[in-house]
């Protein structure tokens, strides 16, 4: 039997996962260049709120029903598109983000969504190396849709260099 398990987000989870966040936050120490990761804010309980209300967010739970991990999503141009994706620094490497994006998956494909989008560090282990190992591919330029576009330009306005990111898309069908 698994430690945890996957259920629809719940509004009385939302206060926890900003803990969360931060706690993932933590890998970020083990690299120079991304260090400021681990002190950057996360999202608040309000926006986790929000995201819940969509219908799009996932949790994983250990088998108290604590959250340990969580997937925030939300609909763009037909694609189901990850906005936060985090499990806590103590389950990390035991199966939760797989897990987790599995069922993300089979929910979309359930919506009659076509893929699963994201963007994310190129260079990070636990980022574009893990999503490419999940079914994920780098998006090339003439690739890019305008709404990931804006997202990424959107990003490098806050200080996320443009050069270290990517946008990814998971095929479902």
């Amino acid at each position: 039997m698994s430690p945890y398990s996957i259920r629809p987000t719940r509004p009385d989870d939302a206060p926890h996962l900003p803990a969360i966040e931060r706690a993932a936050g933590q890998a970020f120490l083990a690299l120079e260049a991304f260090r400021w990761i681990a002190d950057d804010a996360v999202l608040s309980t309000q926006a986790h709120l929000a995201l819940i209300r969509s219908g799009h967010c996932l949790v994983a739970v250990e088998k108290h029903d604590r959250p340990i991990g969580f997937l925030a999503a939300g609909v763009r141009h037909g694609r189901l598109h990850i906005h936060e994706f985090a499990v806590h620094h103590d389950w990390q490497g035991k199966g939760v983000g797989s897990t987790l994006l599995n069922h993300l998956a089979a929910d979309a494909r359930k919506k009659g969504l076509r893929q699963l989008s994201l963007t994310t560090f190129r260079e990070v282990p636990w980022n574009r190396p893990f999503y490419e190992r999940q079914g994920f591919r780098v998006l090339t330029p003439p690739e890019l849709p305008d709404d990931l576009q804006h997202l990424m330009a959107q990003e490098a306005r806050h200080g996320l260099e443009p050069a270290r990111r990517c946008a990814m898309v998971r095929d479902l069908y």
